[in-house]
């Protein structure tokens, strides 16, 4: 049987996105991705303007996940910022992506998370791999363009 899954970078200001069918072998087939950008706002105190990017990126999620019919969500795990302010944003989103699996309306079956050397690791070989070197791997192995 087919799986949909939404695999996810989560970020505050970027989220990337793609939307994947895996077969009954493990093959995946990606259709769709993408980036979802949050703006920070100049009129509002940085605690409201939080709160509203956070609430934009559920909505942006239960809305990808409802219009797919996304069963599992595999994810780059949270790495922990030194920097504070870096650190409650990454945990804004993460609240946000946690919220979605939860969500019991969704009917998502799972939530799975890999840091992100062992993602680069099994798409290039190498635990160091750069941006670029990702792009080229998934390029090379899917015929998908990536970057913004």
């Amino acid at each position: 049987m087919n799986k949909i899954v939404l695999g996810i970078d989560p970020g505050f200001a970027d989220v990337g996105w793609a939307i994947s069918r895996i077969d009954d072998c493990g093959n995946m087939y990606p259709s769709k991705l993408g980036v979802f950008s949050t703006k920070k706002s100049a009129k509002d105190k940085a605690s409201v303007d939080n709160c509203k990017r956070g609430g934009e990126i559920y909505l942006f999620l239960h809305n990808l996940v409802k219009e797919h019919g996304i069963e599992f969500i595999y994810a780059e795990a949270m790495s922990f910022p030194r920097n504070a302010s870096v650190a409650g944003k990454m945990s804004i989103c993460w609240g946000a992506v946690s919220s979605i699996a939860a969500n019991p309306d969704l009917g998502i079956k799972g939530i799975h998370q890999a840091s992100p050397q062992s993602i680069k690791k099994a798409l290039t070989g190498k635990a160091t791999a750069s941006k670029e070197e990702l792009q080229e791997a998934l390029e090379a192995a899917y015929g998908i363009v990536t970057g913004k």
